[in-house]
């Protein structure tokens, strides 16, 4: 024997019928964080903003290899053959 019941109903109703807690105030203050965030790094977002970040990110990174050059013994274990 097969039963077929066809329920018509709103995502609301479903939520109310199946004792679901109402979460849409907490997902439109969710919404309205991230809108602030993302309007108040909207400046970075520009061709400017981003090549000056790439140029920190670029200017970091050659320090870095810098001092990772003076490290002793780092060119004889990196051509030594394994």
């Amino acid at each position: 024997m097969k039963v077929k019941i066809d329920v018509d109903m709103t995502p609301m109703e479903a939520r109310e019928l199946l004792g679901l807690p109402d979460v849409r105030p907490l997902q439109e203050l969710w919404l309205s964080r991230m809108n602030g965030k993302m309007e108040e790094h909207l400046e970075q977002l520009t061709p400017e903003g981003m090549v000056q970040a790439w140029i920190k990110a670029a200017s970091g990174n050659a320090e870095w290899m810098t001092e990772l050059m003076k490290l002793p013994g780092f060119m004889a274990r990196a051509s030594k053959d394994d």
